[in-house]
C-alpha cells in the first residue's frame, strides 16, 4: 500500500499544482485580488474543489490497484480526501499568514505580476 499511497501523491501533487496555478490566476484576473487575500469562504471552495477532482482521478487508480469494487475505492477515496481536505484548509490558511505575497519574502516570479 506504500507505493499505492505514493501513487496517489504524485497524481494529487501534479493535480494540486495544475488546479492551484490556473485558480489563482482566474481569481486575480476576475477580482483582482492575490491568492493570500482570499476570503475563508472561497478558500474553502478552493479547498473542496480541488479535492473533488482528486477523485475523480484517483478512485479509479485505487479501484485497479487494490483489486476492490468503484463503490469501495470511492469510499476510501472520501475517507482519504477528507483527512487531506482539512489539511490542506489550514495549511493554507497557515501558510498564507506567515509568508503573504506582498511581503519582502516573496518570489517575484510567484506573484503572477
Amino acid at each position: 500500500t506504500a507505493g499505492l499511497l505514493a501513487v496517489l501523491a504524485i497524481i494529487m501533487a501534479a493535480w494540486n499544482g495544475v488546479y492551484s496555478t490556473g485558480f489563482d490566476w482566474a481569481e486575480r484576473a476576475i477580482t483582482g485580488r492575490a491568492a493570500d487575500d482570499r476570503p475563508p469562504l472561497l478558500r474553502a471552495a478552493h479547498a473542496v474543489m480541488l479535492e473533488a477532482g482528486g477523485v475523480v482521478a484517483t478512485t479509479p487508480v485505487i479501484a485497479a490497484w487494490s483489486a476492490v469494487t468503484w463503490r469501495l475505492a470511492l469510499l476510501e477515496d472520501v475517507v482519504l480526501t477528507l483527512a487531506y481536505s482539512g489539511y490542506a484548509l489550514f495549511f493554507g490558511l497557515i501558510y498564507d499568514s506567515l509568508f503573504p505575497i506582498d511581503s519582502k519574502w516573496s518570489i517575484t516570479e510567484a506573484t503572477n505580476d
